[in-house]
């Protein structure tokens, strides 16, 4: 996993053949407790194109937005 910085929070990104995951970083104190660890936001290319899961469905914020695109940039 590799650890980088978006919007002032950590996050550790990790890579598996098709999954892209930004994961919160559990020693980043930017973050609550109950999302320290968790998976904050995937992208799958599924090969018939992408599908992403969010913690927040059905809207982005900015924070998002910008974890969308650091993701889309590894995919894409």
């Amino acid at each position: 996993m590799k650890k980088i910085k978006l919007g002032g929070c950590g996050y550790l990104y990790q890579k598996t053949e098709s999954k892209h995951t930004l994961i919160a970083d559990p020693k980043d104190e930017g973050w609550h407790d109950d999302l320290k660890g968790q998976a904050i936001f995937k992208i799958e290319d599924t090969g018939n194109g992408i599908e992403f899961t969010q913690r927040n469905k059905n809207r982005l914020d900015y924070d998002e937005a910008q974890e969308l695109f650091y993701l889309l940039k590894k995919v894409l």
